[in-house]
């Protein structure tokens, strides 16, 4: 490849530290990738932990990026965004789009208040479905973590099936990592957005533990805003046996103290967070919307629970497998470790420079 070819990136938010999402470190990643691959790049985004950085020749935050990069658009070798919106040659998409979390994840009783009690948002939302239908005809390229978000933008937004290559984001591997052995078997869920992240469907599945006389205990990270979560599982009877964490820098700890990683999401692009839960040897339940299952035979290496038919009944079958039958979890986090750990970083700037290379 020519070195030091000149392109734009176009990220909402570029974050040089503590990744507050799966979504920012593969942001991150993407251009540790490109430039290792001999380009330089110009950064466009509305926010940054950062001004400026060794992977980026020029930095723009904030207003007047947009000028500055159409004034510049058509002197780069490509241009690259992290989202449907924003027209570049090519998109990595993290996100499920507007018309699947309107159409497929959102009720219709939901989709219905929304238009009685605010008929302007809906209004939007209407118009950003629209919008991301038409972005199919601009950008050459969608790259994507997963088979599930490719089904999504072929099935929902319509883009022609070609245009899409499945990429799988690069999982960092840990570090002196020990597992830590608990009495009572503990559950783990990460979840930054309660409901999106299925805690609802977790803690009715807890419920449903509980009723079973079954021992166990829960980890729970999840915003600081949690006083009337914490008040309902107090009424639940649950408190005592859940623990809340507020979002920390070192995921690890998290990790030794949990026995299980449950992914319980109404959507989920790809999973990180079970990818890490596997690469430690955590066994790891996810739903039918997540789309690390590609990498994933149920009862093999991990557990798929389906999301759209009785969820809460499918996941509580597994979360009470996985507590009676402690013996076979070993081999089942072999297996996992084994396929997981093939997603390294070399993996995917290889697949990202073969995609971007192919004409």
């Amino acid at each position: 490849m020519e070195k030091n070819k000149k392109i734009g990136i176009v990220f909402y938010k570029f974050a040089s530290k503590n990744f507050s999402s799966g979504g920012e470190k593969v942001n991150f990643l993407i251009i540790q990738a490109l430039f290792e691959l001999g380009y330089k790049i110009d950064l466009f985004c509305d926010f940054s932990d950062a001004t400026e950085h060794e992977y980026i020749e020029n930095f723009y935050v904030g207003n007047g990026k947009q000028e500055i990069f159409n004034k510049n658009k058509e002197n780069y070798e490509f241009t690259l965004s992290n989202g449907l919106f924003a027209i570049t040659d090519y998109s990595y998409v993290h996100e499920n789009s507007r018309g699947y979390r309107t159409q497929v994840v959102r009720s219709k009783f939901e989709n219905f208040f929304a238009k009685i009690l605010n008929y302007s948002r809906y209004k939007k939302m209407l118009n950003e479905i629209e919008s991301e239908k038409k972005q199919r005809e601009h950008i050459k390229k969608f790259l994507v973590p997963s088979v599930f978000l490719k089904k999504d933008l072929t099935e929902i937004v319509g883009i022609p099936k070609e245009k899409i290559f499945i990429i799988p984001p690069p999982i960092s591997f840990p570090e002196n990592f020990v597992k830590k052995q608990n009495d009572i078997f503990t559950f783990g869920l990460v979840a930054r957005g309660f409901d999106v992240k299925g805690g609802w469907l977790f803690i009715c599945g807890l419920l449903n533990l509980k009723f079973r006389n079954i021992k166990f205990k829960v980890k729970i990270i999840c915003s600081n805003k949690r006083k009337n979560l914490e008040f309902i599982c107090k009424i639940m009877g649950l408190s005592n046996r859940i623990e809340f964490i507020d979002f920390q820098e070192d995921i690890n700890e998290f990790y030794q103290n949990i026995d299980c990683l449950v992914m319980p999401s109404k959507r989920e692009s790809f999973g990180m967070v079970a990818a890490e839960a596997a690469l430690r040897k955590i066994p790891i339940i996810v739903s039918s919307r997540c789309g690390i299952k590609d990498y994933i035979e149920d009862g093999e290496n991990g557990f798929i629970f389906n999301f759209e038919f009785t969820p809460i009944r499918n996941l509580v079958k597994k979360m009470v497998y996985v507590t009676q039958n402690q013996d076979k979890l070993e081999a089942i986090t072999n297996n996992a470790y084994e396929g997981i750990s093939k997603l390294d970083y070399e993996f995917f700037k290889k697949n990202l420079k073969m995609v971007i290379e192919k004409n």
